[in-house]
């Protein structure tokens, strides 16, 4: 595991392989919070503070996944000034236990066809297609106990798509206020134009 200083805001934390082994982390416990996670995203904290003086007291911290693959997984870590009183915490921070729906964005139609052709029978996973402005979302509902499912959600489908993990609310709003294309096995349906 390390730590490296982007700004005086802002640090890299990257995880290898041997991390995995060593700390018997699966990808699903990033994409859910484990304990196991929360504790070296602590010794990350104290690293940086260490190494660089990255003080966090009184700060909002946010977590953006930079890259994923079966070698490596880094995060960016980003402070931000505390709320003020009257200011409210985004409505899209997942609690632990809450169920965990993943979202890919695509920039045409065209990528998500080309990524439904690649990965076309690697593993089923329930999924959608959804437009929004110009833009194409593959909604995905993984089984989060099934780690081949995990594995080829979290690392293989990022290889073609930024992800973002939402909430059951999150998942309503998208059925409610965007086009849905394809309703059920849309990544398969694509595979096959």
């Amino acid at each position: 595991m390390k730590v490296e200083k982007i700004n005086d805001s802002q640090f890299l934390w990257s995880l290898d392989k041997n991390d995995f082994v060593e700390n018997q982390l699966k990808l699903q416990d990033f994409l859910l919070g484990t304990t196991k996670v929360q504790t070296l995203f602590q010794r990350a904290l104290e690293m940086a503070e260490e190494d660089f003086q990255f003080q966090v007291e009184g700060y909002l911290l946010y977590c953006q996944l930079t890259e994923m693959s079966e070698e490596k997984v880094s995060f960016a870590i980003t402070k931000k000034k505390q709320l003020a009183e009257n200011q409210q915490l985004p409505e899209n921070i997942i609690e632990p236990g809450q169920d965990l729906f993943l979202l890919y964005r695509f920039e045409s139609l065209d990528d998500v066809i080309h990524a439904s052709r690649i990965l076309n029978g690697r593993v089923q996973v329930v999924n959608s297609l959804y437009q929004v402005d110009n833009q194409y979302y593959i909604l995905a509902d993984p089984d989060t106990d099934n780690e081949q499912q995990m594995n080829t959600c979290g690392i293989v489908w990022t290889e073609f798509a930024p992800l973002k993990a939402i909430s059951r609310a999150q998942k309503a709003y998208m059925e409610e206020h965007h086009d849905c294309i394809i309703a059920e096995h849309a990544m398969e349906t694509l595979a096959k134009l």
